[in-house]
């Protein structure tokens, strides 16, 4: 049965409940979601969550064992989108296996037609960024950053900032977008809502959260994810300008390569240049 069915269906229950009894099934939910939690410690802890759902919401005050039991099965995003069916924890198992990442990205901020690309294994912990001509190859287990300029005839060695992490100290692919979701979220108090639709006519959904800049400006960022393999496929910015119009910032297609350039000459540094490196400060 879909999530909209379950849901329609415990909507029309005409059975009614105390307190107590509403105590008890909340414990007894909780209670049995305790076993599975243990054995997969990865996943997210929802009872505090579905416990502040149904308890604060007016139809689930209803709270049979059967409205525990749906709330359960949908999940934490039980009431953000009808008819969606990805959450958070099943992007975080379907993507605990990926090694390399892709992110192409184009926008009109950074010019006509230009675009970023960047690699990265989290396995080597290797991060490759190719933009406007410039290639950069960083090394985080060697502690090397070679850059290769096309104004300039050599690749330059400089060593990686200690203070510097790698892929902003995210340990996969999961971790980079739930990190970015979250920062938003916490800055501007913002939900995500989601709904379904498709992007270059696969089935996706569709996540999206706006915030405020100012008054009369606004941002959005909208992510689309495969429903079927739950990895996020494409994402957009857009920023919202006080007379009204639209100005794509960011067009980002996420990609999910079984490897990536060896080095940087596979990345695209010319094979005759060679590595110097950078004089002492």
């Amino acid at each position: 049965m879909s999530s909209e069915k379950i849901e329609d269906t415990i909507r029309n229950v005409r059975l009614t409940t105390s307190t107590a009894t509403d105590e008890r099934i909340m414990m007894a939910a909780e209670a049995a979601m305790t076993k599975p939690k243990e054995k997969q410690p990865a996943r997210i802890d929802t009872s505090g969550q579905i416990r502040r759902i149904i308890m604060n919401s007016k139809w689930t005050k209803l709270a049979t064992a059967a409205t525990v039991i749906a709330a359960i099965m949908l999940g934490i995003h039980i009431l953000t989108g009808r008819g969606t069916s990805v959450t958070i924890a099943q992007m975080r198992e379907a993507m605990q296996g990926i090694d390399w990442m892709q992110i192409i990205n184009e926008g009109e901020k950074k010019g006509d037609g230009q675009v970023e690309t960047d690699w990265y294994s989290f396995v080597s912990k290797v991060h490759i960024g190719v933009g406007n001509g410039v290639v950069e190859y960083e090394d985080f287990n060697t502690g090397k950053r070679l850059w290769w300029d096309p104004d300039g005839s050599s690749i330059i060695e400089y060593p990686i900032a200690q203070a510097k992490e790698f892929a902003s100290g995210a340990s996969g692919p999961f971790e980079m977008i739930d990190k970015t979701f979250r920062i938003i979220q916490a800055e501007n108090n913002s939900e995500i809502v989601k709904e379904l639709g498709t992007y270059e006519g696969q089935k996706v959904e569709v996540w999206i959260i706006s915030h405020d800049v100012k008054s009369g400006e606004g941002r959005t960022l909208t992510v689309y994810i495969d429903a079927y393999r739950k990895f996020p496929v494409a994402a957009t910015y857009d920023h919202t300008r006080q007379d009204g119009t639209v100005l794509r910032e960011s067009n980002i297609e996420f990609r999910y390569p079984e490897t990536g350039p060896a080095d940087i000459y596979e990345a695209g540094a010319p094979k005759s240049a060679q590595i110097k490196h950078a004089p002492n400060p």
